[in-house]
């Protein structure tokens, strides 16, 4: 595929952007040098005029840290040389040595920009499948951006022309289409910078916001430079979106741009997305600016304590708070989105203690107030999965629970389980409960302890979340994954991606005979874990 190959002209853009990003195996990166992409748009900025609602930038400085750090990872992996081999033999069927051909050619970054976002209409469900996602998304007009080496114009044009024509001529920049009559985009060779576009209306767009430059340009837009600056100063690639200008622009009604609003998505909202290679593994951070950052902030934050409670060996663990006041949120989101589905909602409400035994709106808010976890553990045969809830009432939990139960085989019942049995009486570690055994694998057990209350799939869950022998608190993977966590989030996960590969290959997940699985079992061996949080900062929500 040659550097215009356009099959898409989405597709294609993203490709020009990030073409040295899939060079990484082809070029053998250098140890030193380097350009911290991150904090504020690259030079390559000055080509995408301010009011682009998407950006996304990545750095072709392949001796600098990112790129070195990014091949370090790389190399853990088996199928590494593989793929490098791959792209060369890419880059070779098109006649063109990277490293020697275009390595040399590449400055600093690499960007693309979308112009605009022509309106769909939301509410039909026209962009649910992906053929339609990858015709809408194809229809969109886009600006590429590629910073040359210094000095390297003159190569690059030549490069460039090799397979491609003058067309024409733009505010003094000749600008070039492909001799492949399946190219339709443009490419042009200016003030160190390839270009690449949809047409000349979105060429003359990116040289007129170059030519006047300051806040004409991305790189010059406040809103741009506020959301991309809260995110890591070194970085291998960052992704803006205007989240206002996108609903703005998509929307085909009022309506629907004001049931988005409902939700806490203003016309400000913006939201801003980095990846970074660090020793250790990639972060991926991402913000969200404007008026409506407040509203997608969502659960209020705490500080985690059950992870004391959580098993040290559990494959996964997810921490949230005030799962009742999440709920009621949502749902009073909801009734200002549509007052008929707030009337339904009110009624519904009413009619629950009917529906759930006796159990009352105000004890499952007893019952989900304060801090939770889900957790996955390793204890039994079989993985266990169990919700640990911390109350203030154990005794009302009981009960609460109690009431519930009767549901659990009504539920089983309808959904095809046969047989269904009764529920009994089962201790674990001084730890009493109730199991409904639905098979060897899997049931339901619950109890209470000492502020606590547990729904597990095993009763081994009774005494794993209750009193484990080593917590995850302790843990030194999870204490050296959580590094730079401030103390209290909105919601902390935590997945042992090394433990479930274990885990599924004792249960025969990876056939031992079957080369592809264990081809794919030793590429996975390498990651680690995968650990998130969430956080507000001075009213601006960030994952990371």
């Amino acid at each position: 595929m040659s550097i215009l190959t356009r099959p898409t002209r989405s597709v294609r853009a993203l490709a020009v952007a990030a073409a040295a990003a899939l060079a990484v195996g082809v070029a053998g990166c250098g140890d030193d040098g380097g350009k911290s992409t991150g904090a504020e748009p690259g030079a390559v900025a000055s080509f995408i005029p301010a009011g682009a609602p998407m950006y996304a930038e990545v750095s072709t400085d392949f001796a600098g840290p990112q790129w070195t750090q990014l091949q370090a990872l790389a190399a853990k992996f088996p199928a590494f040389p593989d793929l490098r081999e791959k792209l060369t033999e890419g880059f070779e069927s098109e006649g063109v040595d990277f490293a020697r051909d275009v390595q040399p050619l590449l400055g600093k970054d690499a960007a693309v920009g979308l112009l605009e976002v022509k309106a769909r209409d939301l509410s039909s469900g026209a962009l649910t499948t992906p053929g339609a996602a990858a015709a809408a998304a194809d229809d969109q007009p886009f600006v590429a951006a590629v910073e040359i080496a210094e000095g390297k114009d003159a190569d690059a044009l030549a490069f460039v022309t090799k397979k491609a024509t003058k067309a024409g001529t733009i505010g003094g920049v000749d600008y070039y289409r492909s001799s492949d009559p399946d190219d339709d985009g443009i490419v042009a060779v200016t003030d160190g910078t390839v270009l690449f576009a949809e047409g000349e209306a979105e060429l003359k767009a990116a040289l007129d916001a170059h030519a006047a430059g300051g806040d004409a340009t991305v790189a010059g837009n406040d809103k741009v430079t506020d959301t991309l600056g809260k995110l890591p100063a070194d970085v291998f690639a960052q992704v803006y979106v205007d989240l206002g200008a996108v609903l703005k622009q998509s929307s085909n009604s009022s309506a629907q741009l004001k049931q988005l609003e409902a939700f806490g998505l203003s016309t400000d909202t913006a939201f801003g997305l980095s990846l970074s290679a660090e020793p250790t593994g990639l972060r991926l951070k991402g913000v969200v600016t404007g008026s409506g950052a407040k509203a997608v902030a969502g659960t209020e934050e705490f500080t985690p304590t059950l992870t004391a409670n959580v098993p040290g060996d559990a494959l996964a663990y997810v921490g949230f708070n005030n799962l009742a006041g999440l709920v009621a949120s949502a749902l009073d989101t909801l009734k200002k989105a549509n007052p008929d589905v707030g009337s339904q909602i009110s009624a519904l409400s009413a009619q629950l203690p009917v529906f759930l035994g006796g159990v009352t709106v105000d004890d499952l808010k007893a019952l989900t107030q304060k801090e939770h976890a889900l957790v996955v553990t390793r204890g039994g045969a079989y993985p266990t999965g169990a919700l640990l809830l911390q109350v203030d009432d154990a005794a009302r939990a009981q009960k609460t629970l109690d009431g519930l139960k009767a549901l659990v085989p009504l539920i089983a019942g309808q959904i095809g389980a046969d047989d269904v049995p009764s529920w009994r009486t089962v201790t674990e570690a001084g730890v009493t409960g109730q199991e409904l055994p639905l098979s060897e694998k899997a049931g339901v057990v619950y109890g209470t302890k000492d502020g606590l209350a547990v729904v597990g799939t095993q009763p081994a869950a009774l005494a794993l979340l209750t009193a484990p022998a080593a917590s995850l608190a302790a843990d030194k993977d999870f204490a050296d994954a959580t590094v730079g966590m401030p103390d209290k989030v909105g919601a902390l996960a935590w997945i042992d991606v090394q433990g479930i590969v274990e885990t599924a290959n004792a249960l025969g997940a990876f056939d031992s005979a079957d080369e592809d699985a264990q081809e794919a079992l030793a590429n996975l061996k390498p990651l680690k874990s995968l650990v998130a949080w969430s956080t507000v900062d001075d009213g601006v929500p960030t994952v990371e």
